[in-house]
């Protein structure tokens, strides 16, 4: 066998691991950014159903700007799959494929059970693929949607297995810039997983720290530096957390405004309803942790996960031996109790069956 064949039976191995042959992926990724792209492309619905290279597409799974994902079958390895297939036709379609190239180099160096793992990369004619773990659940955003929330206990749980993925990654200099609860799936069994790291930045690249760039990400859950394109580092990352962690805890966003120009200023002059009027009997401990998200200056942040994780560890076994209630089952405490602070009984039962 070349040594051609060797490489490409190692990206479809479904034990292949990318940090053992780092140089083979970064050749396949030099020699696919440097090619031309032909004139026609042919990404649409109608793959499903049809083979791309080893793999059976079965259906849609999501869509975006810089292409499609698809649910797949590995044929050979008989091996389900998140299959990400971006096109190139013109010199315009460089920006995506330079992200999605970008994406592969940073999940072929994090491993971590909260991180899909790559199971296969490569070009087919003017189609860039990258397969990973296909993910079988729901995302974050969907169960917040269901349930108007979560209780703390299970947020902070999800809060922490979040926290652990993003240690790894800044640990390797990867800021992933787009944490929000619609890239956070929670699978059959529970467990988290952290998804789409399509803009997430090396500081060890060449340019270095993110300044002076173009914005990118999701307004609602950027920092105000993010937002306004100054100096980034994991402070970013934790500001993003703890939207997230807030989406969780009341089943709202803590910033409002109709444009990002408002939302920014929202965000610097830190206008957030308090912890405690949203959610009535909130432990300080809670409302305490809040704060080392979603201060407005990151000095006044967490300063790495490892902080993080460490709050976190220190207020779950604070929270009670009901975990404080979902947003409605403590609202609905708070009603039967006729104060503030709920009956805790009355959480207990209503949780049972709600």
């Amino acid at each position: 066998m070349n040594s051609r064949s060797e490489n490409d039976e190692a990206r479809r191995d479904p034990g292949f691991d990318p940090g053992d042959s780092s140089k083979t992926i970064s050749k396949t990724i030099s020699q696919s950014a440097s090619a031309s792209a032909p004139e026609v492309c042919n990404l649409s619905d109608a793959m499903v159903g049809t083979r791309f290279k080893t793999f059976e597409i079965l259906e849609v799974a999501g869509r975006g700007g810089m292409g499609m994902v698809f649910k797949a079958r590995d044929v050979e390895n008989d091996l389900l799959v998140a299959l990400k297939i971006v096109s190139a036709m013109t010199q315009e379609d460089r920006e995506p494929i330079r992200r999605f190239l970008s994406e592969a180099r940073v999940l072929a160096r994090l491993h971590h059970p909260n991180i899909p793992r790559i199971r296969a990369m490569g070009r087919m004619g003017h189609m860039y693929y990258l397969a990973t773990d296909y993910i079988e659940g729901t995302t974050l955003g969907d169960l917040i949607d269901s349930r108007g929330g979560l209780t703390p206990r299970r947020a902070l749980e999800i809060s922490r297995e979040i926290s652990d993925a993003l240690r790894v990654a800044h640990n390797h200099g990867i800021l992933h810039r787009d944490i929000k609860s619609d890239n956070i799936m929670i699978d059959e069994e529970g467990r988290v997983k952290v998804l789409d790291f399509g803009i997430a930045k090396d500081l060890n690249a060449r340019r270095g720290i993110t300044q002076g760039e173009v914005y990118l990400g999701t307004p609602e859950y950027c920092s105000p530096e993010q937002l306004c394109s100054r100096v980034m580092d994991a402070r970013t990352d934790i500001y993003s957390l703890g939207v997230v962690l807030h989406e969780m805890l009341t089943g709202q966003m803590p910033f409002k405004g109709v444009s990002t120009v408002e939302l920014y200023h929202s965000k610097r002059k830190n206008r957030r309803p308090p912890l405690s009027r949203l959610t009535p009997g909130a432990p300080r401990v809670l409302v305490k942790l809040m704060k080392g998200f979603l201060a407005s200056k990151p000095d006044r942040r967490y300063t790495a996960m490892e902080d993080v994780i460490q709050a976190i560890d220190e207020v779950i076994p604070k929270l009670g031996a009901y975990g404080w209630g979902r947003p409605s089952v403590r609202r609905f405490a708070q009603r039967k109790s006729g104060s503030k602070q709920p009956n805790r009984m009355a959480e207990y039962i209503y949780s049972l069956f709600f």
